[in-house]
């Protein structure tokens, strides 16, 4: 007999995609233990960045490191589950850092003085924010080429 409800709906038809999960609760529980022990949000998140990257390693070396890691069901389920977490924290991040943005851009306007250039101030801001997006192209796509990503 086969279930639809976990293989379909909750994306869980391997015992290995429900350890997979609590360990996930359990390095979830470690962190919150850490926060309510008052350990600094930099620290938690380094740790959490570290957990992760742990925890894939491990996945891989149980999967014995396949060609096509979403291939394998428990990857593929666990994936899932785990971009609920990941992908709501940087949602969240998005949700802060846009109107951090205007504020600060309203906030340049309204205080400016009278002789400060306009066009100064545009071009600058500008060339900085071009930069910091080069950038970030240019150590995405290194990181990219060094790992063949993509």
């Amino acid at each position: 007999m086969e279930l639809h409800f976990f293989k379909e709906f909750l994306m869980i038809s391997h015992p290995t995609t429900v350890f997979l999960l609590l360990l996930f609760l359990l390095i979830l529980a470690m962190i919150h233990h850490l926060e309510k022990k008052g350990t600094s949000f930099g620290k938690l998140v380094t740790i959490g960045t570290v957990s992760g990257a742990l925890l894939g390693i491990f996945i891989q070396v149980l999967a014995g490191f396949p060609d096509a890691p979403t291939k394998v069901v428990f990857i593929k389920e666990a994936t899932k589950w785990y971009s609920l977490v990941g992908g709501g924290f940087i949602d969240l991040i998005r949700m802060l850092v846009v109107p951090l943005v205007l504020t600060s851009i309203i906030h340049v306007i309204l205080h400016m003085n009278e002789g400060t250039n306009l066009k100064k101030l545009v071009g600058a801001m500008l060339a900085t924010n071009l930069g910091m997006v080069a950038l970030a192209a240019i150590v995405g796509l290194s990181l990219g080429g060094l790992f063949g990503l993509g």
